[in-house]
């Protein structure tokens, strides 16, 4: 985040496209393949999620005038899927009989940013940016064995970046604000005895909000020569 030359560093710190002469486009991604297991007295068991993720990246940097850069980017910050079988957590599962005790089985939170931001290059060293992020929920999920509940929506927020040169020694910091996303979608009541008995909510259409967490990321690079540099980032 803190390489005034480098293309990769603009996602990570939007206040390098001023550093940048010309406009650029960028494509890249990641590609996870999580794990997630739980031990207990009934041994051990794994999620049952999907085997691979892939987490796309965009990002344009367009030159409106010698000091002036518009970035366009799409990330996907936050994403994460569980599902445990029905038995994984054998206490709780033994407790289901005894009254409305709620056992999670699937999770999934898929979530996009779209990232307009606008750079200015005060002077030859020091480049500051500010801008938007406009998260969209694609899928928000919360399954367990009295109820299921879905929703999407959107939410808003704004970040500030800075990177600073000087001679061989480079400073970078990005923040992000917290970010409310307001969830529409639907909730199924399972169990429809439970419901008849008021010991469960019936089905219908609820409104949540989901916060997130703001974000701060400092960098520091140093400069040995022009094909050697170290980097330490902290976020």
């Amino acid at each position: 985040m803190t390489n005034p030359e480098e293309l990769g560093a603009i996602p990570y710190n939007p206040a390098a496209m001023g550093f940048h002469d010309t406009s650029s486009v960028a494509l890249g991604g990641f590609l996870i393949g999580p794990s997630f297991s739980v031990t207990n007295a009934s041994g051990k068991h794994d999620s049952q999620g999907a085997d691979w993720a892939f987490l796309p990246s965009f990002q344009a940097a367009i030159k409106l005038a010698d000091q002036w850069r518009l970035g366009l980017g799409l990330h996907v910050p936050y994403g994460l899927e569980t599902r445990w079988t029905y038995g994984t957590f054998p206490l709780l599962s033994q407790q289901i009989n005894l009254g409305p005790v709620t056992l999670t089985t699937a999770s999934k939170l898929e979530i996009l940013n779209f990232v307009p931001t606008l750079a200015y290059r005060v002077t030859d060293d020091l480049s500051l940016s500010a801008g938007m992020d406009v998260y969209w929920a694609k899928s928000a999920q919360l399954d367990s064995n009295l109820a299921e509940l879905s929703g999407y929506g959107t939410g808003f927020g704004f970040n500030l970046s800075a990177l600073y040169r000087r001679n061989a020694w480079t400073l970078g910091a990005s923040f992000h604000s917290a970010a409310t996303i307001d969830l529409e979608g639907g909730y199924t009541a399972l169990n429809p005895t439970m419901v008849a008995l008021k010991l469960l909510q019936p089905s219908q259409a609820p409104a949540l909000d989901l916060d997130l967490p703001w974000r701060l990321q400092l960098g520091l690079r140093y400069e040995f020569s022009s094909s050697l540099a170290a980097e330490f980032d902290w976020s």
